[in-house]
């Protein structure tokens, strides 16, 4: 079976058990980078992982990148800055940043 390409498997990647550091409200656990293998362009890094947000104060972020968020649990709230809307996501919904998106990232509920 030459030319086949092993799959990669990380076993326990479970976003239940990140931990926020001391001072931080938010946190981004990447677990796995590799570079793409698309036959008709570059090769460029994907990265996965998760990101962690509890209750605080909103955090901005300037993409350089592309990113993709799928919620799991809670709820979420995106400012993107370019429309001005404010996105309320809650599990099951996605978003995706591309290059050059510019937001405001916060959970503004603390749950009990």
């Amino acid at each position: 079976m030459s030319g086949l390409i092993p799959l990669t498997i990380i076993k326990g990647a479970g976003f239940e058990h990140i931990p926020l550091p001391t001072g931080e409200n938010a946190t981004v656990a990447d677990f796995h980078t590799t570079l793409t293998q698309t036959p008709s362009s570059n090769p460029t890094p994907i990265t996965s992982g998760f990101y962690k947000i509890v209750a605080g104060p909103a955090r901005s972020a300037s993409y350089t990148f592309e990113e993709a968020k799928y919620v799991l649990q809670g709820q979420i709230d995106i400012l993107d800055e370019a429309t001005g809307i404010t996105h309320h996501l809650v599990p099951g919904d996605y978003a995706f940043f591309p290059v050059g998106s510019q937001v405001q990232v916060c959970l503004p509920y603390r749950f009990f």
